[in-house]
């Protein structure tokens, strides 16, 4: 699996390793460009998310998993990868006025961009069917991609060391700035809560 966490001078050559023990180059993973993604084969969904979720992160946005379709015998057919910003938030939730809670931002924006995956035949392995690679906003720069919601995520070891050291008493502040100084600095802390 590829950790993606590093700073932009330092995306060269970054490789994606399959689990069947194959792997795909992907030399500076910002400028895979659709026809690479479309060649790609995966063992199993699982597999196809790990890779979108690494693309997007190399990319600068966050993704979300689409729709799920299934076949008659509910077998999954296609599973589809969105950009976070894909489609508009419903005008019901909007307009609705007796809400105890404030409005999220609006962030959606109906960006196009999206993978889906199809099974290959019965070989078990699943193929990129369709990739559209081209956004209709911005995108963050490297330094600011580990605070978007996907991609803000705490590792097992810093969850144990965490609740290890609440249990002896320390405040979750000097907590949080110790794993602050073994990483190097507050803004290389992947996760803000």
């Amino acid at each position: 699996m590829l950790d993606i966490g590093v700073e932009e001078d330092e995306c060269e050559d970054l490789i994606y390793k399959q689990s069947e023990g194959t792997t795909n180059t992907i030399s500076n993973a910002g400028g895979v460009t659709a026809a690479d993604v479309l060649k790609m084969e995966f063992n199993s969904p699982a597999e196809a998310t790990i890779f979108y979720e690494e693309y997007s992160r190399a990319k600068g946005f966050a993704m979300r998993q689409g729709k799920k379709l299934k076949n008659k015998n509910g077998d999954f057919v296609r599973y589809t990868y969105l950009c976070n910003r894909q489609g508009f938030r419903d005008k019901k939730w909007l307009e609705k006025v007796d809400r105890k809670r404030e409005h999220k931002v609006v962030t959606r924006c109906g960006c196009p961009v999206e993978m889906r995956i199809k099974p290959k035949g019965d070989s078990g392995r699943w193929i990129v069917s369709l990739f559209v690679e081209e956004h209709n906003h911005e995108l963050l720069p490297m330094k600011y991609v580990d605070y978007l919601p996907t991609h803000r995520k705490i590792s097992d070891v810093d969850i144990a060391h965490m609740e290890s050291m609440r249990q002896v008493g320390i405040s979750i502040p000097k907590i949080y700035e110790s794993i602050a100084a073994q990483a190097g600095g507050f803004n290389l802390v992947p996760f803000t809560k």
